[in-house]
């Protein structure tokens, strides 16, 4: 095995390991940034194969600015921004910090930080409406829509 082998597993190891952090730490509900990620990463197949890994990254990562939220961010009505807590508007913002750290997760994070935007211009933390919001984060907030709302569905099943 090379070294680059090696530091590639290394690195989506620890992805995976920050996506279950979100998790224990409550911000979330259980493997709901892997449900994410797995979803966008197969929708990207299909929309844009050359960016499978980017849309499984950022399914997994896309809520790690919740990080020191008290609260399960996912129990929000998220078509109501104005009854949203402000750390909760804000969270896509704290993403978006820590992704720009990351020197390989770097560009993407103007699509972090859209992921809650909405096609008519309601979403926030921007309110981007239309083709102003990045393809990745319509597909993120998609996904994310989708596994929250199938989550709280003891009917549904990602079987």
């Amino acid at each position: 095995m090379s070294v680059f082998f090696d530091v590639n597993i290394a690195f989506n190891e620890l992805i995976a390991a920050l996506s279950k952090a979100l998790d224990v730490c409550g911000t979330t509900t259980l493997l709901h940034g892997q449900r994410v990620g797995v979803v966008a990463e197969k929708l990207a197949s299909y929309i844009a194969p050359d960016r499978k890994r980017d849309f499984l990254y950022a399914g997994l990562l896309h809520d790690i600015g919740a990080l020191d939220i008290q609260e399960h961010i996912t129990s929000y009505n998220v078509f109501d921004k104005n009854m949203l807590p402000a750390p909760v508007i804000q969270h896509p913002i704290t993403s978006q910090r820590i992704f720009r750290k990351i020197p390989i997760l770097n560009k993407l994070h103007e699509e972090i930080r859209s992921h809650h935007e909405l096609y008519d211009g309601s979403g926030y933390p921007d309110g981007l409406k239309g083709g102003d919001i990045p393809l990745l984060s319509q597909i993120l907030g998609l996904t994310d829509y989708f596994e929250v709302n199938v989550s709280r569905n003891p009917k549904i099943t990602f079987e």
